[in-house]
């Protein structure tokens, strides 16, 4: 069933683990500079930064969205947990990297089919019924090959691929 939004990752998302040495800055501008040329609005939801005496610990969420036309809107968040983290160099780490990466389509996101019933048993049968076939096998598939761009810009970084 298809609703307001529909996850193409796990509602949970995907997750990246790595250990070893990574160069922040050079992640950070590379994933704010996918999301301007894939035509995203990028914010930097978070930045934290705990100091430790056995490692720093950092958190960042980064999230995108993009308006594919006036029903349909991709977002893409991602979420940045560093642990044990030691500045090696002046932009190079050394620590525990996590990144949970949730993607998910947002339908009718002016909520012009929201505010009555009929409206809204009609947006129900319009997504499950007449563009579901699109929904899945274009719309989808569409924002999957980019969140999977995305994964792969961070594993380059991180030295995976």
């Amino acid at each position: 069933m298809i609703g307001k939004e529909a996850y193409i990752t796990p509602k949970p998302g995907t997750i990246i683990t790595y250990n070893g040495t990574f160069n922040l800055d050079k992640l950070y501008k590379e994933a704010k500079k996918w999301f301007r040329d894939n035509n995203y609005l990028f914010s930097e939801k978070e930045y934290k930064e705990k100091v430790w005496a056995h490692g720093n610990e950092l958190k960042l969420d980064f999230i995108a969205e993009r308006k594919i036309d006036d029903y349909t809107k991709f977002w893409i968040k991602a979420n940045f947990l560093m642990l044990n983290v030691k500045k090696l160099s002046k932009d190079v780490y050394v620590g525990s990297f996590h990144l949970n990466i949730i993607g998910y389509i947002e339908f009718d996101y002016n909520n012009k089919w929201q505010y009555n019933p009929i409206k809204k048993f009609l947006f129900f049968i319009y997504n499950n019924l007449i563009i579901k076939h699109k929904i899945e096998n274009v719309i989808g598939l569409k924002l999957y090959n980019e969140v999977l761009q995305f994964e792969d810009l961070i594993k380059r970084n991180l030295g995976m691929l």
